[in-house]
């Protein structure tokens, strides 16, 4: 029903924005056509394919607002072009936090290429971009670092650096205070937790192109209680056509057996996401009230409460 309800769902694919990538449309589908998923994937592909420079420094360096950046992603970061290789060293926080950026910025675009998203108000695009940016960030990161067959102790980042389970992110302290062994602790139990657990999960569903596009739409189409009741509609026709879409490709690439399973296990994945990115948010929070540095642009936009 709700899929007839909305017109939305009839608009072309794509269509041309000033500032914004082509438009893709979440359309309805029957069980076995690939349309819905080639879709994602193509909005995939044009959100990567954007490359410019930084903005002008007059502009960067004045202060700006999440609705701003929904307008202007690259407030958030230049789009640099993803590594093809983990050549950048070691990471440091700093390194972390650019990483950050580039995939904000990223879902950014996402949001203002993918409908019903890409329609709605700047303001709800801005409730969505800092709901779920933990989630696509960690996700994308995790991903990016198994499509790198990065080794199983690293996390290979977007921007060529890596991170190793066995060195510390955080920079040397003048002295060993309890909030800095603290942070130690927490920093470590987070990359074992993060690797040991979610990108091994991911790594074993050896995830094709077409389902980890399905994926990142679906966290990113995520409910959202902050959006009108009209809106959250919109995100849950969206999310009942990739999955019935996500259901139909898998019935015919597997068993019947076979694809319940892997089905589920998706939908295992995207739960092991979200839980791991609340936790990211967690250490970040303790990092800020223990006076540690955090990139002004994630605790702006991901700790603060407005936008």
């Amino acid at each position: 029903k709700l899929k007839s309800q909305y017109s939305l769902f009839e608009m072309p694919m794509f269509k041309k924005a000033k500032e914004e990538p082509p438009v893709a449309v979440v359309q309805p589908v029957s069980t076995g056509d690939n349309h819905v998923l080639i879709t994602l994937k193509q909005c995939d592909d044009q959100v990567l394919s954007m490359l410019d420079m930084p903005p002008p420094p007059s502009l960067s360096s004045t202060p700006f607002s999440l609705m701003d950046a929904i307008t202007h992603p690259t407030l958030i970061s230049p789009r640099f072009p993803l590594a093809s290789k983990s050549d950048g060293g070691l990471a440091s926080c700093i390194d972390i936090g650019k990483n950050s950026r580039r995939i904000f910025c990223q879902l950014i675009d996402f949001i203002n290429s993918l409908r019903p998203v890409a329609d709605f108000d700047i303001s709800e695009k801005a409730a969505i971009s800092k709901n779920v940016a933990p989630a696509f960030v960690l996700y994308t990161i995790v991903q990016y670092s198994i499509n790198q067959q990065a080794p199983a102790h690293c996390l290979s980042l977007p921007l060529g650096q890596t991170v190793s389970r066995d060195l510390s992110l955080l920079e040397v302290p003048q002295e060993d205070s309890k909030g800095n062994v603290m942070a130690e602790m927490r920093v470590a139990e987070l990359k074992g937790a993060v690797m040991d657990q979610l990108t091994i999960y991911t790594r074993e569903l050896n995830l094709s192109d077409l389902e980890q596009s399905a994926i990142r739409a679906l966290i990113v189409l995520e409910a959202n209680y902050s959006l009108p009741e009209h809106r959250n509609a919109l995100l849950g026709a969206a999310r009942a056509s990739i999955l019935e879409a996500l259901h139909g490709y898998l019935s015919s690439s597997y068993s019947k057996q076979e694809s319940t399973i892997r089905f589920g296990n998706m939908m295992l994945l995207i739960g092991k996401v979200q839980q791991h990115a609340s936790q990211v948010i967690s250490f970040l929070q303790f990092l800020k009230d223990n006076h540690m540095p955090v990139d002004p642009i994630l605790d702006r936009f991901l700790l603060s409460h407005s936008f």
